[in-house]
């Protein structure tokens, strides 16, 4: 008996099935382009027969089945078994196809992504867009909130996953990249060299605006005036590019700094701290430069201060006015060391260190032995006698961390928490150091409270995103 036309093995089909050619089955255009496995697949329907039959239309066009259709092409079979749907609208048919096949394991990340969005977009011609907000509960349609929880996807990761479709459908080199990671960090360039490019465009003529080497002069949008320009030169030149230490030893006295913020790499190893309990590293730390632990702070022979911390310490103090603080942010184990260090430099610390609380995002990297770290400590130091302007307050200050996709910075820390810090320390008006500048979030801060502030960053590519962020906030809806 021929097995390619009757011998189909063990009928498991819950629904009956009736034969047809295979030359008569129209299998079209199928989302999933990769068939993998093909061979395995022939040779489980060769053993124990056809265990799910493929599923065509009234039209004998193909509704699911696409990669058992492959294997029996490629076994010879000339006639099959199949279960037919009846009555079935052409925009459903694709429905039922695409969520066949979201199901399946083994899809590229590519066909993953695109299939999402395309249950996304056929869900909601068929029902609707639901609208957001208090009208939804009142609302027919489906959202994009119910398509993922449909598809067993949390909304967060279903959002991304077709926002970098929906790119990809404009930038089709994106597909190219390994992995949807790689493909987010592609786009994310290629959004920051559009807002460059278009800033180019924009700003025209006489007054300079420089992000990235791309110089731009006067504009002719009446949205940037003069002093708005000027000010975007005056942040890329308060982000200094350099060694900070360096920097520190090049500035003259007598600056007038009323206020100095240090956040030194900790010397402690910033990967193994910021993974979860999977052992992932939780935020991106490239280009992200640590301070080896026996570089950052020891005495010597003598007995005398040595190390990174020390030369920070005692550059912040000689260029301190006579009246001035500092806020001086370091990781728990070296509490002891710093106090002695900075005391011998001249500083006045507050032994009872203030604490940011961030709440229950907390992370370690032995869950079975330490429970999880949710607060970083800083002193409030003091040359002379400086005052704080929110007395009384308590030395708490409770602000959650950033997401990973929101920073730009690995150790960057949210502006409403520096901004408080700032509301603490800071007399109006003064001139603000930030020896370490990092995401440039404490410039943001001191511009927007009306200081003046500067300090150094070794990343470059940190600087470009700080001056696009600073474009973003202050034009509002011009980019």
């Amino acid at each position: 008996m021929d097995l390619g036309i009757l011998d189909v093995g063990p009928d498991t089909s819950t629904t009956p099935a009736e034969f047809l050619f295979v030359e008569s089955i129209n299998i079209g255009e199928r989302f999933r382009k990769d068939y993998t496995k093909i061979d395995e697949l022939c040779q489980s329907i060769t053993d124990f027969g056809l265990m799910q039959y493929p599923v065509v239309d009234d039209n004998n066009n193909l509704i699911a089945g696409g990669r058992r259709m492959t294997a029996l092409k490629k076994l010879g079979w000339l006639q099959i078994p199949v279960t037919r749907m009846k009555d079935i609208s052409p925009a459903k048919l694709r429905e039922m196809e695409l969520e066949e096949n979201v199901q399946r394991e083994n899809l590229t990340w590519q066909e993953e992504i695109s299939l999402k969005n395309e249950i996304l977009r056929l869900k909601q011609d068929l029902y609707g867009i639901k609208p957001s907000g208090r009208a939804a509960a009142f609302s027919s349609g489906i959202s994009q909130k119910d398509v993922a929880e449909q598809l067993g996807d949390s909304p967060a990761n279903f959002s991304m996953d077709v926002a970098l479709a929906k790119a990809m459908e404009e930038i089709p080199e994106l597909a190219a990249c390994s992995s949807k990671d790689d493909a987010r960090k592609k786009l994310k360039q290629m959004q920051e060299q559009l807002i460059v490019a278009e800033l180019g465009r924009r700003h025209r003529a006489t007054a300079q605006i420089n992000i990235d080497g791309q110089t731009a002069v006067k504009s002719d949008n009446p949205a940037l005036a003069p002093a708005k320009v000027s000010f975007y030169n005056q942040a890329d030149a308060s982000f200094r590019i350099g060694d900070a230490i360096a920097g520190l030893r090049s500035l003259t006295e007598n600056q007038n700094i009323k206020y100095i913020n240090v956040d030194t790499p900790y010397g402690i190893d910033l990967n193994a701290i910021k993974r979860d309990n999977g052992g992932e590293v939780k935020i991106q730390v490239d280009n992200y430069i640590e301070w080896d632990k026996n570089e950052f702070l020891y005495k010597d022979e003598q007995g005398n201060w040595q190390g990174n911390a020390f030369e920070v310490a005692k550059e912040c103090f000689r260029l301190a006015d006579d009246n001035c603080s500092m806020t001086w942010w370091f990781a728990i184990q070296w509490y002891q060391p710093l106090v002695d260090m900075l005391t011998s430099v001249g500083w006045k610390i507050d032994l009872i260190p203030n604490i940011w609380d961030t709440g229950e995002q907390g992370q370690t990297n032995q869950p079975e032995l330490y429970l999880a770290r949710c607060y970083e400590p800083f002193f409030s130091c003091r040359k002379g006698q400086p005052v704080i302007f929110k007395r009384g307050r308590s030395n708490i200050f409770r602000h959650k961390k950033l997401s990973g996709d929101k920073k730009i910075h690995p150790t960057e820390k949210p502006l409403n928490l520096m901004k408080e810090v700032f509301e603490t320390y800071a007399s109006p008006g003064c001139a603000i150091l930030v020896p370490f500048i990092g995401s440039g979030n404490d410039l943001l801060t001191g511009f927007s409270m009306g200081h003046s502030a500067f300090g150094f960053d070794l990343n470059s590519e940190v600087k470009k995103r700080f001056l696009i962020r600073l474009v973003e906030m202050e034009t509002g809806g011009l980019l």
